[in-house]
């Protein structure tokens, strides 16, 4: 081969090294973009799933309240929820939801996924409850007790979970209601 050969030879296959290079440059950067959007929308997905999920937990809550009845009252304090562990979407957005009051994804009350009765507004409602159904004050405190129970995360350390803000095993009993 003459050196004019060669010399062409070696510029082909320098210009398709480059072509080479370059394409696989594009393909990087197709494939990262198709990456982040695909996470975009791996997101927006979880997003509206839990938004769909928020929404049926508040409608069963809400169900509670519209008789008014002290009895439906009671049962709307006293409806848990466990999501831990099932893999809901609710268990990973909800404490930004609700900001400041602490939760455990086990334990997770209407009156903390809507929050129209406060969680201290819980005690006389049951208890009095309870007692108009002629119910002892005991049996009444170990239904409470057992009713609303903090979860089974580290509680006692987060000050801000709703059970640490006005409950403990001294104070969640019916006795100033049966005097």
């Amino acid at each position: 081969m003459n050196s004019k050969g060669m010399e062409m030879a070696i510029q082909i296959f320098i210009v398709l090294f480059v072509l080479l290079a370059v394409s696989m440059l594009v393909l990087q950067l197709v494939s990262q973009q198709f990456t982040s959007n695909q996470d975009q929308l791996v997101q927006q997905q979880r997003e509206q799933a839990y938004q769909q999920q928020k929404k049926e937990l508040q409608t069963t809550c809400s169900a509670f309240l519209s008789s008014g009845k002290p009895m439906d009252q009671a049962a709307y304090c006293m409806k848990k929820f466990s999501l831990a562990g099932d893999g809901s979407l609710v268990s990973s957005y909800i404490q930004d939801d609700f900001g400041l009051m602490g939760f455990c994804d086990d334990a997770i009350y209407c009156f903390i996924i809507d929050q129209k009765i406060k969680p201290n507004d819980c005690v006389p409602i049951i208890c009095n409850y309870l007692k108009s159904l002629g119910v002892t004050k005991e049996n009444a405190t170990k239904t409470l007790q057992d009713g609303l129970v903090p979860g089974s995360c580290d509680y006692e350390n987060e000050v801000m979970h709703w059970y640490n803000l006005g409950f403990s095993e001294e104070g969640l009993n019916c006795n100033a209601f049966y005097e």
